[in-house]
């Protein structure tokens, strides 16, 4: 899904890592691509069910894969030359101002765009898993015929 993402950049570096390291063929034991992950049938479809999880419901993919971080204050004691010294309680600290925000509001992605960035990537990876399975059944027909062939076959005959 990352491979179409809009900005050029992470499109080219998520492709350049998928290529690296997943693989739908056998891996080649002389060539070095043992180490790739292959993908089988079981992994193809928990891949499907994530696209698919991707397109449905695109908020609660990315709910789920980036929950909320809940700030915890952590009181650590201080001391000044041995004696401790009370700490300032959350309450008088809240109302402080607050810290700025790394993002300003026009920097931060609407829910729109998320949800669109999402199923566009979601679709990306729908048309890459329907065009590797239809090739991957193809090449299961093609092999299997050319074992069943004879003089005869169906794929030498000629009709007129």
């Amino acid at each position: 899904m990352a491979t179409r993402d809009p900005e050029r950049v992470v499109a080219l570096a998520a492709q350049r890592c998928w290529d690296a390291h997943v693989s739908v063929a056998p891996a080649d034991k002389e060539g070095g691509e043992d180490r790739k992950l292959m993908l089988d049938a079981v992994q193809m479809a928990a891949l499907f069910a994530f696209v698919q999880r991707a397109l449905l419901d695109p908020l609660a993919l990315h709910a789920y894969l980036n929950p909320v971080q809940v700030p915890v204050e952590v009181a650590v004691p201080k001391t000044i030359r041995g004696r401790p010294v009370p700490v300032v309680p959350a309450a008088a600290r809240a109302n402080q101002e607050l810290p700025a925000r790394a993002k300003g509001e026009s920097e931060e992605e609407r829910e729109a765009d998320r949800r669109a960035r999402l199923r566009i990537g979601a679709l990306g990876a729908l048309q890459w898993i329907l065009g590797t399975r239809a090739l991957q059944l193809f090449y299961v027909s093609v092999f299997s015929s050319v074992h069943r062939c004879s003089r005869s076959g169906t794929w030498t005959q000629v009709t007129t």
